[in-house]
């Protein structure tokens, strides 16, 4: 029965085993904050925060319609999943209009230039400031936060104040619930949460080093490298999790096989390492160690606010010295 919605046995096998691994562990990581027990709870967050994640990955197959047979069916899925990240607030389609956009301009397209805002806004800039310096990701908040009160303070949105206002109507009474049933629940749920925001934004940080460019709203920005696959390819790096251990990087769900993938953007993730090896070999030059990258997002985290706009051939070897900055507020489940 379930072949009619896959392309392909092998499709349904890896996609339904993402997907009832993301909704089974959701439901045992809220178990778990729900329970009684320190250490239960502090496991069933890394839990919670991991469903999340595979969730977000697969909703960036269903963004590249990879995932399920129709367009149709992929948007509903990705809307469903969308609850599970709790970025369910901005609807599937706009969502997946700026990813979509983001392959085929080879830039990151956004609506609202995060960095001209913080520099107008003296508090808020501070404020982040503070939170980024103590790990603490406030920009993907605040991405998040506006689009909560997007269609009230963007007209292209205006249309969707009726469902969004129901969608916070039903969140905050859960929220409210569970706050009565078990309030430290809540603290295990943002954790889970922030958990989440800190793996998305560290793998996006530096799979690319465009130039961010904004006119997503209106149409009005200028797309330079449109089609240019050469600039694509410069400017585009792949971050495995580990070379070594090639399993590992399911965690992510080989979203770090990055050149791979936007060389064939619809091939869904399981099919990734394998492309990656008939493309490159063990000669990429675009990979990115694991070590490198986390040693730049630890030290240059700050400089990171306002991002990078070096579009620097160099930038491997920005890496290995600890100088590359990356992106900031690039992620597919913010459609601003």
């Amino acid at each position: 029965m379930l072949h009619k919605y896959f392309k392909s046995t092998n499709d349904m096998f890896w996609n339904m085993s993402a997907i009832i691994y993301s909704v089974v562990l959701y439901i045992v990581g809220w178990a778990g904050i729900l329970s009684d027990g320190i250490f239960l709870n502090l496991l069933s967050t890394v839990a919670l925060g991991h469903s999340m994640i595979i969730a977000a990955y697969l909703i960036h197959e269903c963004a590249h319609k990879s995932l399920l047979k129709t367009a149709g069916q992929n948007e509903i899925l990705g809307t469903v999943l969308n609850w599970i990240t709790g970025s369910c607030y901005g609807k599937f389609e706009d969502l997946r209009y700026k990813h979509i956009r983001h392959h085929v301009d080879n830039a990151d397209v956004l609506t609202l230039n995060m960095h001209l805002m913080l520099q107008k806004h003296i508090f808020l800039r501070k404020t982040i400031e503070c939170l980024e310096y103590l790990h603490i990701p406030a920009i993907d908040i605040l991405m998040h936060l506006i689009q909560i009160i997007a269609p009230w303070i963007f007209t292209k949105n205006a249309a969707q104040k009726k469902r969004t206002a129901i969608f916070i109507f039903i969140r905050t009474l859960l929220f409210f619930i569970i706050s009565v049933y078990e309030p430290l629940a809540l603290v295990w749920y943002c954790l889970a949460f922030i958990l989440m925001l800190h793996v998305l934004r560290f793998m996006d940080a530096f799979q690319h080093n465009y130039r961010s460019t904004t006119g997503l709203a209106d149409g009005t920005y200028i797309a330079e490298h449109k089609g240019d696959s050469e600039y694509e390819y410069k400017h585009t790096f792949s971050n495995l999790l580990s070379s070594q251990y090639p399993k590992l990087n399911w965690l992510v769900l080989n979203f770090c096989y990055h050149n791979a993938h936007h060389t064939k953007p619809n091939i869904p993730w399981h099919q990734l390492p394998n492309l990656h090896q008939q493309l490159y070999g063990d000669t990429c030059s675009q990979i990115i160690p694991f070590k490198d990258q986390l040693r730049c997002y630890h030290q240059n985290r700050m400089q990171r606010i306002f991002g990078d706009d070096e579009e620097n051939d160099e930038f491997p070897k920005k890496m290995k010295d600890r100088k590359a900055v990356g992106a900031n507020g690039v992620s597919f489940l913010t459609a601003f």
